[in-house]
């Protein structure tokens, strides 16, 4: 993700980033760290779902991160599975799948 990053446009205001990757709570603190340097929001996401639930845009997503964000782009995220904040901290995704949760009712 770092690499990613390195390769923005050092000035992202008003845009919104959202990381699909796996990774740790303290990698997920670290880009959110990076992303709002660079002035945009940051929304971290969790799969935990099997490729056939991917493929049929069934597999729950869990985010992480600003509500706002969330709320703004959340017709857009529904395309890619339902899609469930679990918390505003930008580690709280990477926190329940790592934990292998799928909380329900969520966002």
């Amino acid at each position: 993700m770092r690499e990613c990053l390195a390769g923005l446009d050092p000035d992202l205001s008003g845009r919104t980033i959202v990381g699909m990757f796996t990774g740790t709570a303290d990698e997920a603190k670290l880009t959110a760290r990076r992303v709002e340097e660079l002035g945009a929001r940051y929304l971290d996401a969790g799969l935990q779902a099997s490729p056939e639930m991917v493929e049929t845009g069934t597999a729950p997503i869990l985010y992480g991160g600003a509500r706002e964000a969330f709320a703004r782009h959340r017709a857009t995220l529904e395309l890619l599975g339902p899609p469930r904040l679990v918390g505003e901290r930008p580690e709280a995704a990477a926190v329940w799948t790592a934990a292998g949760h799928v909380p329900a009712g969520s966002g």
